[in-house]
């Protein structure tokens, strides 16, 4: 939007190329995809998932480029990133096999949501085994606080479906995103099968056995 060229995803207008170095940690299986949202109301999946990682380059580049001016900053953008959240878990569920989906944002997270409405979109991802990510461009204005709404809505959605929200600069966004690729692939998951299915986020607590311990301070 007008004024934010300079500010949130608008940092990384004209520099998706520099990202690419970390493009070598992306396995043959893997797939890429684009989405955006914007405050103006507008929400698109810009690109399926694709193991072309050029064709990605390109369209974040042309999602990046037009400038609005929307006239309500608020709800049409809070709407427009649930519809965009809600076209992804959509895509990942039509595809077969079912992929596991990771969110990485290119937002400096200027942004706010009812915290039950955020929760309900992480419930869905959470759904599909999803884990999101963010990379925020250090020149991007911090948000201390947001009276009665969840303050950075795409750093809570990291954190509450294990992801991270990283802090990078030009000469760093390879290395950023290097990082959430690596952990990707260096990823396992434990679970549990619950006696009934009740729709709700459970937490798991896991110990480890006293070998374990042992081992493990060993290796440090």
């Amino acid at each position: 939007m007008q004024g934010w060229e300079t500010q949130g995803s608008g940092l990384f207008r004209g520099r998706i190329s520099l990202f690419k170095p970390a493009l070598k940690y992306l396995d043959k299986q893997d797939t890429v995809a684009v989405a955006h949202w914007c405050d103006n109301g507008q929400s698109k999946l810009d690109l399926l998932p694709t193991t072309n990682v050029e064709e990605a380059a390109t369209t974040l580049e042309q999602v990046l480029a037009p400038t609005l001016n929307p006239d309500d900053h608020n709800r049409p953008g809070e709407l427009a990133l649930q519809k965009t959240l809600h076209l992804i878990v959509d895509a990942t569920r039509s595809s077969e096999p079912e992929p596991l989906p990771v969110v990485i944002f290119l937002y400096g997270d200027w942004s706010g949501m009812p915290r039950a409405e955020a929760d309900h979109f992480i419930d869905e991802l959470l759904e599909t085994s999803a884990i999101a990510f963010g990379l925020k461009d250090r020149r991007s204005p911090h948000m201390w606080w947001l009276p009665g709404e969840q303050k950075e809505v795409a750093h809570y959605i990291a954190t509450e479906t294990g992801g991270q929200y990283l802090v990078v600069t030009p000469e760093t966004y390879a290395m950023g995103l290097g990082e959430i690729l690596q952990q990707l692939h260096g990823r396992y998951e434990l679970g549990s099968r619950p006696e009934a299915l009740d729709g709700k986020r459970h937490k798991l607590r896991v110990k480890l056995a006293d070998a374990v311990k042992t081992s493990t301070k060993e290796c440090v």
